[in-house]
């Protein structure tokens, strides 16, 4: 049997990321411009890759974050502008999961190159603290390593700053999550959501959403358009792929400004553990132990599970209300008095339709003669149903001989 594991998972690639770069405003040529999906997973990996080389280099956050206090804003500007990051075109193909072939390298290859025409803007919904007013190009510098998959490049300080430092605002994000989305709107919908997360709730006006979604406003329809031609097919992708699940996209207008308000949960934890966002404890989901003594006396009589953690979880998230039922049925006769207990049974005999027996019984979780041995019900819900209905029954009868 594996492990339990809670810890998140590695492989997600975990990062801080500052919440004026999740609300950016990219532009190519002075117009408004939309990354390719692939050109958004690789500048994300390409950041999280200048952050790690970076720390590697300088010793860790803890240092860099004395260094900065000693050091003036044009000063640590400087200290930032005159890095190169390698990045392995290998490793960024299995992250964005582009290519197979040495042509695909290429296209790889040259898809980020173009990212130093692009520009961007950052802050258009929050502005984190070591944000610098201006517009400048994703990538600063290129250079494609001869007779290797590998490339440098040099990012631009405004961007690496917030990155390399300690920022606020900012969101822990899972780089991986972005990847499964296939439209880069979908991506940074995902990622605003996620800076919002313990709101549950994004209100901005239906432009500033455009800028940072990549739809030009000058050609922007009304909110239901925008629902019916993209931002639908964005909540199905959020809802199924990631850890968030979109309930709402409403639009309002007011004082001539149409504001756009998307409301959303984070999924529950059995889904977190089958997306593989985080391992599972087993033992602290509900119905553990259900789902674990049957799987035992499963595997006693000779079954065999490949892995039995997985076989756990299903069988939990498959009888949830099945074992939601007999726990709770375990409770009630819990609490019931051994006196009561007696009087009650017979009396729930006698109220069950061809029940010939005096008094029954709950025999795994269902009603059974005690002597006749017949059953009346055939699982934990139907029981506790039918023990309702006669306890309503009964509460009838007796108001009705109070009342004489």
């Amino acid at each position: 049997m594996k492990k339990n594991n809670t810890k998140v998972n590695k492989e997600l690639f975990e990062v801080h990321k500052p919440s004026g770069q999740i609300s950016s405003k990219i532009t190519k040529d002075g117009k408004l411009h939309q990354l390719t999906p692939t050109q958004f997973d690789a500048m994300n990996y390409i950041c999280y890759q200048a952050r790690e080389q970076f720390h590697q280099k300088f010793g860790g956050i803890e240092k860099l974050e004395k260094l900065k206090a000693e050091k003036t804003d044009s000063e640590i500007f400087a200290f930032l502008s005159d890095n190169w990051f390698e990045i392995d075109l290998v490793e960024l193909s299995k992250f964005t999961e582009t290519y197979i072939s040495d042509k695909d390298k290429s296209y790889l290859s040259n898809t980020i190159k173009e990212l130093k025409s692009i520009n961007v803007e950052m802050g258009v919904f929050k502005k984190h603290n070591l944000l610098v007013e201006d517009v400048f190009s994703l990538i600063r510098r290129y250079n494609k390593i001869q007779n290797q998959n590998k490339i440098k490049v040099m990012l631009e300080p405004e961007i690496l700053i917030g990155w390399v430092f300690k920022t606020t605002p900012f969101k822990s994000l899972f780089l991986k999550i972005q990847t499964k989305l296939s439209q880069t709107y979908t991506k940074v919908l995902y990622e605003n959501l996620k800076d919002y997360e313990t709101t549950g709730e994004v209100s901005k006006p239906l432009e500033h959403w455009n800028f940072i979604l990549g739809f030009d406003n000058k050609s922007s329809k009304a909110v239901s358009t925008l629902k019916r031609d993209f931002l639908n097919k964005s909540v199905v992708e959020i809802n199924e792929k990631t850890d968030l699940k979109i309930l709402k996209i409403d639009g309002k207008k007011s004082n001539g400004e149409t504001v756009l308000t998307i409301k959303f949960e984070k999924q529950p934890e059995y889904r977190l553990i089958e997306l593989g966002i985080v391992g599972s404890k087993l033992d602290s989901l509900p119905y553990y132990q259900k789902a674990k003594n049957k799987l035992d006396a499963l595997i006693k009589g000779g079954y065999t599970v490949v892995d039995e953690d997985m076989w756990i979880q299903s069988d939990i998230k498959k009888n949830e209300e099945r074992y939601s039922c007999e726990t709770k049925l375990d409770a009630w006769e819990k609490k019931l008095t051994s006196e009561f207990k007696t009087t009650f049974f017979q009396d729930l005999a006698y109220h069950i339709d061809s029940c010939d027996d005096f008094t029954v019984h709950i025999k795994d979780y269902r009603i059974v003669g005690v002597f006749t041995q017949d059953i009346f019900t055939k699982d934990a819900k139907e029981t506790m149903e039918t023990i309702n209905n006669i306890i309503d029954i009964i509460d009838g009868a007796n108001d009705e001989t109070e009342n004489k």
